[in-house]
């Protein structure tokens, strides 16, 4: 039965003030795609034992990177993918119980070879766990047009937490037991949480209140206005429930809020949503030599560049600059591949 149904029946029966306690678990789910470019070059050259690590992601209130070792995690797994999920938060959340499963992405974006690890806990602090032979890479290379399409390997995790039992509490006072529910307003501007009709769920414990815009897929007023969480929340939610003219406005807004403490988070939504406008705007807006220095300055902004691929950086470098910022730019530029974790 409803709770609405439990108060009905509750109510017929004479009771005048009603409350219910509901005790459920509550778990939070995400994914993450992490494609690794020139894959099989990398492979060659990656030496048993030796990973490369997707940027992090949230799910549950904690951060997660993808660990692949393409040449395998330790001498058994020689010839192998070794796939697994690292917990990269652990010193800031502590232990955590996570259901994951990795996939390799085929050319239709569909999942295939699919591993499952079930309520793994994760208890230190450099805590990974997955599957030293993921995948052959005999198997790999025997079917290159499903698995390696332009040389790129894309590995999708689905992460399940466990936050544990949570109880919600409901109230129906006297003076609402007979009375019909008020006809809801319709929203101004981004007041997002103010008389919303439907709550969307983003993930990492994340909700947010939302109107008719949803039905309509129109962008709420005042978009540009406002602040860059908001907007970037609202791309999350439009990515969900496929809301494509909302999605397009949330990255046309965010491409005007970029500058050096915004870039980087800019990319990242890039990355997890594929905006080639934003990217565009990102890139536009590091090809300034001040800009890139100051976004390699700062260890959320380095991490970040570190998972561009050496050919996207170096289209930041402009021949017709004068010669003193081609030298900046180089310098900010090796900087980076000299720090990247991918092997390049």
């Amino acid at each position: 039965m409803s709770t609405s149904g439990l108060m009905s029946a509750m109510r017929a029966a004479g009771r005048q003030q009603i409350t219910v306690s509901t005790l459920r678990t509550a778990p939070a789910a995400g994914s993450h795609v992490f494609r690794i470019e020139e894959f099989t070059r990398l492979r060659e050259k990656t030496a048993n034992g030796v990973a490369v690590m997707s940027s992090p992601f949230g799910v549950g209130g904690h951060d997660w990177r993808i660990r692949c070792f393409p040449n395998g995690r330790i001498k058994d797994s020689e010839g192998h993918v070794s796939l697994h999920l690292q917990h990269d938060s652990h010193a800031r959340t502590g232990d955590v119980t996570a259901t994951y499963k990795m996939s390799i992405l085929d050319k239709s974006w569909e999942p295939s070879c699919t591993q499952i690890m079930e309520n793994h806990r994760f208890e230190t602090d450099d805590g990974y766990w997955g599957w030293r032979k993921f995948m052959k890479h005999k198997d790999l290379d025997l079917d290159r047009e499903k698995y390696l399409k332009d040389d790129r390997l894309s590995v999708l995790c689905d992460v399940t937490v466990d936050l544990g039992l949570r109880t919600t509490d409901e109230v129906a006072a006297p003076e609402q037991l007979n009375s019909e529910p008020a006809p809801l307003e319709p929203p101004h501007g981004l007041h997002l949480a103010e008389a919303a009709d439907v709550m969307i769920h983003l993930g990492d414990g994340k909700r947010i209140g939302a109107h008719r815009f949803i039905y309509t897929d129109s962008p709420p007023a005042q978009l540009e206005e406002a602040p860059a969480t908001t907007v970037e929340q609202l791309l999350m939610a439009a990515d969900r429930y496929e809301l494509e003219k909302l999605r397009a406005a949330c990255e046309q807004a965010l491409c005007k809020k970029i500058d050096v403490s915004s870039v980087a988070t800019a990319l990242a939504l890039d990355e997890r949503y594929g905006c080639p406008a934003l990217r565009k705007a990102c890139m536009r807006f590091l090809s300034s030599p001040d800009n890139l220095e100051a976004v390699a300055a700062s260890y959320d902004g380095l991490e970040q560049l570190k998972t561009l691929a050496p050919s996207v950086l170096l289209d930041l470098f402009d021949k017709n600059m004068p010669l003193r910022e081609q030298q900046r730019m180089l310098r900010t530029i090796r900087l980076v591949w000299d720090q990247s974790d991918k092997g390049w």
